[in-house]
């Protein structure tokens, strides 16, 4: 049987989600969850004196390294990525989201994946019904549908990966989910 893996994603500068899922009619949401993550970067302390810029550089490749990990341990044939919005606090944070979409995007071109890319509000009604569902609300429907995933429990970690379950969800309606199934 050929390996039909699907990455989600959450991306994010400071926290990116990652989960690997292989699309199934035999399982009851679609997916069958192989493995998740929670990919972290952070500032570089003051004190090193790094211009701003050094310090994203680092940051992208720490997320880049991070990323890459993952998808070598699963060799997915497609990336599903919940498409940031616009929405972030402040222009550095919306710089931070640019880059991570840029990491990403970049990331799924070298190794020629096929990308989806669906909208936060996308995930949301399917997951929970409504297009404002609470961070709260969509952790709590994941654990709900794969109560034994091995969920981190460390909130900040668990919020980004049940956001790229939430994005998997959405690409069930997409062409990558019916190819997979096919495959």
């Amino acid at each position: 049987m050929s390996n039909n893996t699907l990455i989600g994603v959450d991306l994010g500068f400071r926290h990116t989600g990652l989960v690997a899922a292989s699309p199934s009619k035999e399982v009851v949401y679609g997916y069958e969850i192989l493995g998740h993550t929670c990919v972290h970067t952070q500032k570089a302390d003051k004190k090193l004196g790094l211009y701003v810029a050094q310090d994203d550089v680092s940051q992208c490749q720490l997320m880049f390294a991070g990323v890459m990990k993952f998808i070598k341990e699963y060799d997915p044939k497609g990336v599903v990525a919940e498409l940031p919005s616009a929405g972030a606090k402040g222009a550095r944070a919306n710089r931070g989201m640019g880059i991570a979409t840029g990491v990403i995007g970049s990331v799924a071109s070298a190794l020629n994946l096929p990308f989806v890319w669906v909208t936060p509000a996308d995930s949301k009604v399917v997951l929970c019904g409504l297009r404002n569902a609470s961070k709260d609300d969509m952790m709590n429907k994941v654990k709900q549908m794969y109560p034994d995933a091995g969920w981190p429990k460390v909130k900040n970690e668990f919020e980004h990966i049940a956001d790229a379950v939430g994005a998997l969800m959405v690409a069930k309606k997409s062409d990558i989910y019916k190819f997979m199934l096919v495959d």
